[in-house]
C-alpha cells in the first residue's frame, strides 16, 4: 500500500499533481505514492481501490488551486456540493479514518474557510497548509517532503535510511537552488521572439510565437494560442525559470467560458522548454510540452 495519497481535481491542478507525484516518487519510491490516473489499472473497481489506498496511506496531500473551491459540473453546480464528488469523498474518508491530511496550496491559492466546505470535510480548513510556487518549486518541494517524513515511525533498516537520505538530498538541492541566484547571480536572457510547433491534445499542430520583453524580472509580451497572439499576464523570470499566463474565451453554442493557459519552464541559450496547463473551459486538458527556439529580438510587440 502506498504511504502518500495525492488528492486533486483534474480541471484545477492535474499538471501539478503529476509533478508532485514524480518528485515524491523519486524520494520515497514509486510504490509509496498513489495518484489515480497512473496507478489504477483498467477494469479495476475505482471506488474500492480508492478505499483500500486511503486505508493504507499515512498522509493525504489535498491539492488546492484557484478553481478547487468553485469548480462546477456540466450542470453548473459546485462539485464539492455533490456527496459523490471524488475529491470530497476522498478527503472525508481520510479525515474520518484520522489519516494525516496536508493541504497543498498551488501558486497563490488560499485556504477555504470552514463555512465554504461541506460539514464532513470542514476540518480541512483548520489544518496547516504548505504552499508550492513555480518560482521556488524545488525549495517548496523539499519542505513538503520533509513535512511528510516527520511523523513517520522511526526508521529501521536500509530502506528507511534511504528515505531519509533522499529527503536530505531534496532539502540540500532545494537550498542550493534557492540560494544560487544570490551567490552566483546567473544571467539568462529571455527577451526576443521564440517559435514552436505545438501539438495540442485535441488534435492538430500549430505554429506558435512567443514575444517576450523583460524588465526587472517582470515578463511582458504575447504568446500565441492556435495562431492568435494573446497578451501575457503574471509573467516572471527568475534565473533560468520562466512563468506566465494567457487567457482565451472558449465557446460552446451560446455559452462562453474563459480559459487560462499557465506556462512554466526553463531557458537555456536559444532553447526554451515550457509546460502549458489549461484550466477552465468546457473540458479538462492534459499538460502540453513545448520546445521553442529563439528566432530574433522582440520587434513589433503590441503594447
Amino acid at each position: 500500500m502506498p504511504r502518500i495519497f495525492i488528492n486533486y481535481r483534474r480541471d484545477d491542478s492535474a499538471g501539478y499533481a503529476g509533478r508532485i507525484h514524480d518528485t515524491l516518487a523519486s524520494a520515497f519510491g514509486s510504490d509509496s505514492v498513489f495518484i489515480d490516473v497512473d496507478d489504477i489499472k483498467p477494469g479495476v473497481d475505482f471506488v474500492s481501490t480508492i478505499e483500500e489506498r486511503i486505508a493504507g496511506c499515512d498522509v493525504m496531500l489535498a491539492l488546492i488551486g484557484h478553481r478547487w473551491l468553485d469548480s462546477q459540473d456540466a450542470s453548473g453546480h459546485r462539485r464539492l456540493d455533490d456527496p459523490a464528488d471524488f475529491v470530497r469523498v476522498e478527503i472525508e474518508r481520510a479525515l474520518a479514518r484520522r489519516v494525516r491530511v496536508i493541504p497543498v496550496l498551488i501558486g497563490d491559492a488560499s485556504m477555504p474557510g470552514q463555512t465554504d466546505l461541506p460539514p464532513d470535510m470542514s476540518q480541512l480548513a483548520t489544518l496547516e497548509a504548505i504552499a508550492l510556487s513555480d518560482s521556488r518549486w524545488q525549495y517548496d518541494m523539499s519542505k513538503l517532503a520533509s513535512a511528510i517524513g516527520e511523523p513517520v515511525a522511526p526508521p529501521r533498516g536500509r530502506s528507511a535510511r534511504w528515505v531519509w537520505v533522499a529527503l536530505a538530498t531534496l532539502a540540500i538541492a532545494g537550498a542550493v537552488w534557492w540560494l544560487a541566484p544570490w551567490v552566483t547571480k546567473p544571467s539568462h536572457d529571455v527577451s526576443g521572439r521564440w517559435v514552436a510547433d505545438v501539438r495540442y491534445d485535441f488534435g492538430g499542430t500549430h505554429a506558435e510565437a512567443f514575444i517576450f520583453r523583460v524588465t526587472d524580472g517582470a515578463l511582458a509580451g504575447t504568446a500565441s494560442f492556435l495562431g492568435v497572439a494573446r497578451g501575457i499576464v503574471d509573467g516572471h523570470v527568475k534565473g533560468a525559470t520562466v512563468s506566465f499566463t494567457t487567457r482565451t474565451d472558449e465557446n460552446a453554442g451560446s455559452e462562453t467560458r474563459q480559459t487560462e493557459h499557465h506556462y512554466t519552464g526553463t531557458v537555456s541559450g536559444d532553447e526554451l522548454r515550457l509546460s502549458m496547463e489549461t484550466m477552465g473551459g468546457f473540458s479538462p486538458h492534459a499538460p502540453i510540452d513545448i520546445v521553442a527556439t529563439r528566432t530574433g529580438p522582440a520587434t513589433n510587440t503590441p503594447r
